[in-house]
C-alpha cells in the first residue's frame, strides 16, 4: 500500500511528463490528496494551454473541466459545459424537504403543497423519518422553489427546512448511455 505521499509524487512526476493530456488523475487516491492534485492540475490550465483529462469519475470531471465530452459505447453522445449538459440532460432537481413531523398526513400534506405550488408531477423518491426527497422536472423555476418554501405556507404546512440540488454529471452521463 502506498502513502499519500508518494501518490502526490508520483502523480505530479507524471503530470510534469504528460502537461497536455492526462488520463484518470486521481482514481483511487484519499480525498486529501485527490484535492491537491485537483488543485495542481487546475493551475496548468491557462487561456493558452489546454489540459485534457480522461476520467470515468463525473465529480473529477465537474470539479476540473471547463467543458465536457461524454462518449457512451464507444460514440461521442455530447460535447458542453458543466452547466449545459446538466440544463438539456439532467434529470432535473432534486428537492430535500425536513419536516416538523414524521406522519402520514404531515408528508402528503408537504407533498401536496409541492404538487399545488411548485409543480403538479412531482413525486417522493425516498423518504425517512421526518425527511422526504422529492424529484422536480429541470424546468422547473429555482427562484419559485426558493420563494415558496421560504413562505408562511410552507412552515403551516409542517415543512422546517429544505434542500434543492440539481442532477450531477453522473446522472447526465447514466441518461446519455442509455
Amino acid at each position: 500500500m502506498f502513502s499519500s505521499e508518494y501518490s502526490l509524487t508520483t502523480s505530479s512526476i507524471t503530470l510534469s511528463f504528460l502537461p497536455s493530456s492526462i488520463c484518470r488523475p486521481t482514481t483511487g487516491l484519499d480525498p486529501s490528496t485527490r484535492n491537491e492534485i485537483w488543485g495542481l492540475v487546475s493551475s496548468f490550465a491557462t487561456p493558452e494551454r489546454a489540459v485534457i483529462i480522461t476520467t470515468h469519475m463525473m465529480l473529477e470531471a465537474d470539479a476540473l473541466c471547463s467543458r465536457i465530452a461524454i462518449v457512451a459505447k464507444g460514440n461521442l453522445k455530447v460535447i458542453g459545459t458543466n452547466q449545459h449538459l446538466k440544463d438539456n440532460y439532467g434529470s432535473g432537481y432534486l428537492l430535500q424537504l425536513n419536516l416538523v413531523q414524521s406522519t402520514d398526513e404531515s408528508i402528503e400534506a408537504a407533498l401536496q403543497f409541492v404538487r399545488d405550488n411548485i409543480n403538479k408531477d412531482a413525486e417522493i423518491v425516498t423518504k425517512q423519518a421526518k425527511t422526504i426527497h422529492i424529484n422536480l422536472p429541470r424546468d422547473v423555476s429555482v427562484e419559485k422553489i426558493f420563494t415558496l418554501l421560504y413562505s408562511d405556507e410552507a412552515t403551516s404546512c409542517g415543512i422546517n427546512q429544505f434542500l434543492v440540488s440539481q442532477s450531477s454529471l453522473e446522472d447526465v452521463f447514466i441518461a446519455l448511455g442509455e
